[in-house]
């Protein structure tokens, strides 16, 4: 069983109003929603079925105390038939849309920031023996956006439907998605628990980079369909370069995509990588990012 006792329980009506549908799915749907008895955080509620709630649940509750990871704030009670969490609000939305879109267009040094503290929150879930399982620019909400200044960006990872307790032998895992363009080869290869690790992570974290770099591309956008881009990835076939993606940058993200697992660097050394580049723009400016073509 899930253990709610870290979260604060609320009543809609009483000390909150459901607005408007964000986003459905099957089993799972968020709304905008407002305080009535208190005012100081935007917020969301977060519907689930029970069939999903028990388990997805955990990770909110169990990852919450991480400053870029999404956070529950708490739990209402008046809904017998849902489990509806309440959880802070993204204004800004995700940083997949915000560069799709052009709403965003941060220097490179800025989505070096954005990287790290991505890489800081996966590497707390990583020492909690926990894979995300969906990494991607869609899956990283957007707090504060800043496209020049570094340090008045916060991001914030969210999203646990995929993810998986590497020491639990629960089998209860959603085995019918599978984030084709984003996931780890050996899961593409064979879809079974001792597949899923820290580096399988790590593998989308290349991705998420190559993405952002390319101002919200889809991975492999020449490629139709969903099987041609299994084999290109099995044959390891890789994403290219984008235009203005420094050498070093580049090196991490080609060290996120061995074939074998274990030659993947780890979150830790992906953050300490990233900050010794982010040390280099106090001796070498900054290299603004120019938008890139592709096959």
């Amino acid at each position: 069983m899930n253990s709610f006792d870290s979260l604060e329980r609320f009543q809609y009506n009483v000390d909150l109003l459901k607005r408007r549908k964000l986003y459905d799915l099957s089993n799972k749907s968020l709304y905008s929603a407002e305080w009535i008895s208190r005012r100081d955080i935007p917020i969301i509620v977060v519907e689930m079925a029970k069939q999903i709630a028990d388990y997805e649940v955990w990770f909110y509750i169990n990852l919450n105390s991480h400053k870029h990871i999404i956070r529950t704030i708490g739990c209402v009670e008046n809904e017998p038939n849902l489990t509806v969490l309440v959880q802070e609000f993204a204004r800004d939305g995700d940083l997949g849309n915000l560069l799709l879109d052009n709403v965003f267009r941060p220097s490179e040094k800025v989505l070096i920031e954005i990287f790290l503290q991505i890489a800081d929150g996966m590497a707390y879930i990583a020492r909690n023996h926990v894979v995300h399982g969906d990494l991607g620019c869609r899956n990283i909400l957007v707090f504060e956006k800043d496209p020049d200044e570094p340090k008045k960006n916060k991001v914030k990872i969210t999203d646990f439907g995929l993810a998986r307790r590497l020491d639990s032998s629960d089998d209860d895992y959603n085995t019918t998605i599978i984030p084709i363009r984003f996931c780890a080869p050996e899961i593409l290869q064979n879809n079974i628990q001792s597949n899923y690790s820290e580096k399988s992570d790590v593998y989308s974290m290349g991705v998420l980079m190559w993405e952002a770099l390319s101002y919200g591309m889809m991975p492999y956008a020449s490629i139709a369909k969903e099987n041609d881009v299994v084999d290109e990835k099995l044959n390891n076939r890789r994403l290219t370069k984008p235009s203005a993606c420094n050498s070093k940058l580049w090196n991490i993200i080609e060290d996120c995509w061995h074939m074998n697992p274990k030659q993947r660097c780890t979150f830790e050394k992906i953050k300490n990588q990233l900050s010794n580049i982010e040390a280099d723009y106090t001796h070498i400016g900054d290299i603004q990012l120019v938008a890139p073509s592709f096959r």
